[in-house]
């Protein structure tokens, strides 16, 4: 059966995690159909960043007017993490009740399918989120917090940038260089003592282990402040994402000689992953059940920050850590072709 996907190429744009796993979905789903990509009120600065393979068609049209003028086809709407947001106001309630009766006339009408790639929802599903995420066809989350909170057609699967573990790509440095620095980057709510306990951890592991330099590196724009600070407080050299290849380029090298990145943002732990460094999850286990619940998935192993600050007091070795670089992942485009298989339409 040939594959027809539609999905929006709208995000949070200045947000390296979300161009990461958006290049992931096209790679991935293009691999297995045909891609239409609605690039409406998408910055041309954004849609540079991007490699479009062939097979992939950019409009700016909705998905209801392109299966209106293509019934022959079969769609799948792809919504990839990041895409909509579920929370409990009256107007996110009103709008998720206009997309559920856009996707409800889509698929009544056209026998569209809908589907949901890897993402995650912790929070309590009301009674208006279950009857949306009923619409969907098959619905993939990345932790297993997640997958409890819905109730059916619903599968586990690792983060989308789990794709780029074990393939040549613009989010791996191609440059070989010695493991000799530490990255860190900090997410900007998070205020307590994540700035103190990294850089405690940071310059325990720079002394111990006679590494060379510390990084700081803003995957967000949010973030760009906090850490650029906190660099210029330290008097380290400080990177920033700012929508274009050059910056990419940049973090991913530094990356590339980290033996260890140091985050509370997943995405950071696992870019830094992809290039070889061993991930440090600052983690606060009341707010970070996103990143406990992928780590937990991937198998690298994290630590509660607290008994992380009480290993730093007692001077303990870090070894706890060395084995994440072997972690290997599945092979998450077979995985998803055969999910995308099991949908009959």
């Amino acid at each position: 059966m040939k594959y027809n996907f539609f999905m929006s190429l709208r995000t949070q744009y200045e947000n390296l995690g979300d161009y990461l796993i958006a290049q992931a979905t096209i790679d991935i789903l293009s691999d297995i159909g045909d891609l239409t990509l609605d690039i409406k009120n998408v910055p041309e600065k954004y849609l540079k960043l991007f490699c479009f393979p062939e097979n992939v068609k950019l409009v700016k049209k909705s998905f209801l007017s392109t299966i209106i003028w293509n019934r022959n086809k079969k769609w799948i709407y792809v919504i990839k993490p990041g895409g909509y947001e579920t929370n409990n106001t009256i107007k996110s309630k009103f709008k998720l009740s206009l997309i559920f009766f856009y996707f409800f006339i889509s698929k009544v009408l056209f026998n569209a399918k809908l589907m949901k790639m890897p993402h995650s929802y912790l929070g309590k599903l009301t009674f208006i989120d279950r009857i949306y995420q009923d619409l969907f066809d098959l619905n993939i989350v990345r932790d297993k917090i997640s997958l409890n909170n819905y109730r059916n057609k619903t599968v586990v699967l690792e983060d989308l940038a789990t794709y780029y573990f074990n393939k040549e790509s613009k989010f791996r440095s191609q440059f070989s260089t010695e493991k000799n620095n530490i990255t860190i980057s900090l997410r900007y709510d998070r205020l307590n003592d994540e700035e103190k306990i990294s850089f405690k951890l940071a310059k325990f592991l720079l002394n111990t282990e006679n590494l060379n330099e510390i990084y700081y590196v803003s995957q967000v724009t949010f973030d760009k402040e906090l850490n650029k600070n906190i660099a210029f407080i330290n008097q380290k050299k400080h990177i920033s994402y700012d929508i274009t290849n050059t910056s990419l380029t940049e973090i991913t090298e530094i990356y590339n000689s980290s033996k260890y990145v140091i985050s509370n943002r997943l995405h950071v732990l696992l870019l830094g992953k992809i290039n070889g460094a061993i991930p440090i999850a600052i983690i606060d286990t009341k707010k970070d059940k996103k990143i406990i619940g992928s780590l937990d998935i991937l198998n690298i192993k994290w630590i509660d920050k607290d008994k992380l600050n009480n290993i730093l007091e007692e001077k303990k070795s870090f070894c706890f850590f060395e084995n994440d670089l072997n972690c290997t992942n599945k092979n998450i485009l077979q995985t998803i072709k055969d999910l995308i298989r099991g949908l009959n339409f």
